[in-house]
């Protein structure tokens, strides 16, 4: 990678590793310059704390992007998103209807919706997508 980057100009080079999700979501942003590696790379250090405030909000979006594209995908409301939540902390059907004040076979119904829409056959497999994609990062 190192040569490819030298045949197009970028003579120093400098990687900022960014990790910011709980499901192991990473993302590096690469960064060269046409000065030589000797003094361009200590100057790129210099701004190290600037790159990596840079990268995390890079991966932020990115991660942010791939969670609004699962909710819209799905068609997921707000209340979808609580009730997995809820799946996730460890309720039950019957705990999830005494918080929400309604009955079991309404959870039972709302949890079957929510399957349908995400293309799965398990809450739980629900709280997995929702997991990988982001869905419980703060909005």
């Amino acid at each position: 990678m190192l040569e490819v980057a030298a045949e197009h100009g970028f003579l120093s080079t400098f990687l900022i590793p960014a990790h910011a999700s709980e499901k192991g979501r990473i993302g590096a942003l690469y960064l060269g310059s046409s000065t030589k590696r000797e003094e361009g790379e200590p100057k790129l250090r210099e701004g190290r704390a600037f790159f990596r405030a840079l990268a995390l909000e890079l991966l932020d979006w990115s991660s942010r992007a791939v969670r609004e594209d699962a909710i819209r995908k799905c068609g997921l409301s707000q209340q979808d998103v609580q009730l997995i939540g809820f799946v996730r902390s460890g309720f039950n059907a019957g705990a999830i209807a005494d918080e929400l004040k309604v009955s079991s076979t309404t959870v039972y119904r709302q949890f079957q919706r929510i399957n349908e829409k995400i293309g799965v056959s398990h809450i739980t497999a629900a709280v997995r997508f929702a997991e990988e994609n982001d869905i419980f990062a703060q909005q």
